[in-house]
């Protein structure tokens, strides 16, 4: 199957590539090796089916115990896929848009500071990626947006793509959200939660400027969470490629 921007799932609508990024080495990220996604709760066997056809062998789930449980993967229980849930989160907060903004006074670029601050997290999700079989892994959270979109971040920048191009990643992730059911309820409603909904640039620049002030480079970085040499380097195999 040749690869897609987004894949045109029925009952996702936020499972999209990471390929196609020119690098500051000139290398090229591949495609079908690395995707980002929203809930895949839901998806028809016809949205399985085409994930699998897609090339897709492994999928990380970066939900909490009691998300997973109330929502489980479709996919889960499938032998021909590796399944592996990592929670992603902060003092047991890992969807945001959960959060009272009444009580808790941060942005949505504060809360990627703090999942940067989870090094441990994020040392387990780099050396998870490492080990899964040959083939796409789709990595998620709920909406495809924080956790999933601070594992994209740095996936991007641990292989040099740009920061332009990273932010552009970032953004289109509300483009695609609106299009779930009750994003549209919520914006009509001027709902509090609206504001954790968006995925504006500044959310995310906010923290890849944290990230280069503390550390310099995401590899830094990266290296600061115990990640060996050797898994860094499978990752950016798996993920870069020459032109």
């Amino acid at each position: 199957m040749k690869p897609m921007i987004r894949l045109p799932l029925d009952k996702a609508y936020n499972v999209r590539e990471l390929g196609g990024y020119v690098t500051k080495d000139n290398k090229l990220t591949k495609w079908q090796s690395f995707l980002r996604a929203d809930d895949l709760s839901e998806l028809t066997k016809a949205d399985e089916q085409l994930m699998k056809d897609y090339g897709v062998t492994s999928i990380l789930d970066l939900r909490g115990e009691n998300e997973t449980k109330r929502s489980p993967d479709t996919l889960a229980s499938d032998l021909d896929i590796t399944h592996v849930n990592i929670p992603f989160m902060i003092d047991s907060i890992g969807d945001v848009s959960k959060v009272n903004p009444d009580d808790f006074d941060f942005t949505l670029g504060d809360f990627y500071i703090g999942l940067l601050q989870c090094k441990g997290q994020v040392r387990k999700i780099f050396e998870v990626i490492a080990d899964m079989p040959e083939g796409a892994v789709v990595f998620h959270c709920a909406a495809g947006k924080d956790r999933t979109g601070v594992v994209a971040m740095l996936l991007l920048g641990l292989v040099g793509v740009s920061r332009q191009d990273i932010v552009t990643n970032y953004e289109q992730t509300f483009t695609n959200l609106r299009y779930r059911r009750g994003i549209d309820i919520l914006e009509e409603s001027n709902d509090q939660y609206m504001k954790f909904m968006y995925s504006k640039a500044e959310y995310i620049e906010k923290t890849i400027s944290y990230l280069e002030k503390e550390y310099g480079t995401y590899e830094e970085y990266l290296c600061s969470c115990d990640i060996s040499d050797e898994v860094l380097k499978i990752v950016k195999e798996r993920l870069v490629e020459d032109m």
